[in-house]
């Protein structure tokens, strides 16, 4: 299985090489992934070519896909080139903003409570502390919603 995808170099060390790629496909208006494992040159290995194979690559090493979208919020601050004036002339009193954040935290824990799948994806990410030490108890928190108005954006109040 995952032998097939495994090559031998130099001085009696093995390999595996996966490449992964990802675009958006209009016709299914989404991304699609694509994966290949390949071979010293960087050649796909045909064999290997087979779901199981990454599969027990996965069991092996816990793969974890991340979207891009953490990097929103980059573009969402005062110095931003497009959304910097918008995000700087928000100005929202402190109980207001209190109330949205409040709102937003409950409208968050309402969708993480309808997809099971969250709570699993969190507990996967928390293996991930057996490999990479965290400083928090609780190092994995998902949020389907950002709830807390300086993430969004949103600026201070008055």
């Amino acid at each position: 299985m995952l032998a097939e995808a495994v090559q031998a170099e130099a001085k009696g060390l093995q390999s595996v090489t996966l490449r992964v790629g990802s675009q958006y496909d209009q016709a299914v208006n989404d991304f699609t992934t694509s994966w290949d494992f390949l071979d010293l040159g960087g050649k796909t290995l045909i064999k290997a070519k087979q779901p199981r194979v990454l599969i027990q690559l996965q069991q092996l090493v816990p793969i974890f896909y991340l979207a891009a979208l953490r990097d929103a919020a980059q573009g969402f601050r005062p110095r931003s080139q497009f959304w910097g004036l918008f995000v700087r002339s928000v100005k929202v009193d402190a109980t207001l903003r209190e109330e949205l954040e409040k709102s937003l935290s409950e409208l968050n824990q309402k969708v993480l409570d309808a997809h099971e799948s969250f709570e699993t994806v969190k507990e996967r990410l928390k293996q991930t502390s057996t490999l990479v030490p965290l400083d928090s108890e609780e190092p994995v928190g998902i949020e389907a919603i950002p709830s807390a108005w300086h993430r969004v954006g949103g600026g201070g109040g008055q």
